[in-house]
């Protein structure tokens, strides 16, 4: 997570998440540091950093951050569709509430917009070539949760053999069409 503050000096700086122990912050300009937020009980906290002393001293912003429980995707209907993308694909959840997910990722697509609806999270299929994607969920478009739920996607029609291969100008050939898809 990314915190701005003016006045952030060189030197260590640390941010604080709520109770847990503070942990270390880059310095990535004179008004920006950068941290990662330690493990913690959902809920909101309050983040504050420490510049200078040590962590003696620590700004009184009031800014929250939101601990959510992880997204995790235990199903998909449908659980196929075109490479051409679009199929509209109900996402189902474990361990959390449908209303805090906000994005989906297909393999390494996203994150893609989705819609809550009927209970479930709703993501639109983008394009992709056929084969078998995991399908993954986010509160906030960065973090996702493992899954070992896949989507596959299925290549469009394919012609192998027609027979006869040739018939009259004037038409009226009933033509046998073999393939896939």
């Amino acid at each position: 997570e990314h915190l701005a503050g003016a006045g952030a000096g060189a030197g260590d700086a640390l941010c604080g998440f709520g109770s847990s122990v503070p942990v270390h912050a880059e310095m990535v300009s004179s008004a920006l540091v950068k941290c990662e937020a330690p493990a913690h009980a959902a809920g909101m906290v309050v983040v504050e950093v420490s510049t200078s002393d040590e962590g003696q001293q620590f700004s009184h912003s009031g800014m929250v951050y939101e601990y959510t429980h992880e997204a995790l995707v235990v199903g998909v209907e449908p659980r196929e569709g075109p490479q051409g993308g679009g199929t509209v694909v109900r996402v189902a959840l474990s361990s959390v509430d449908s209303s805090s997910v906000s994005s989906c990722r297909f393999g390494t697509i996203g994150p893609l917009a989705g819609r809550r609806g009927g209970g479930s999270f709703e993501c639109a299929a983008p394009a992709h070539e056929g084969r078998l994607v995991a399908v993954m969920a986010s509160s906030n478009g960065e973090v996702y949760g493992a899954s070992e739920v896949a989507f596959e996607y299925r290549s469009s029609a394919v012609v192998y053999a027609v027979a006869p291969e040739a018939g009259p100008v004037g038409g009226g050939t009933v033509v046998r069409v073999m393939g896939s898809g």
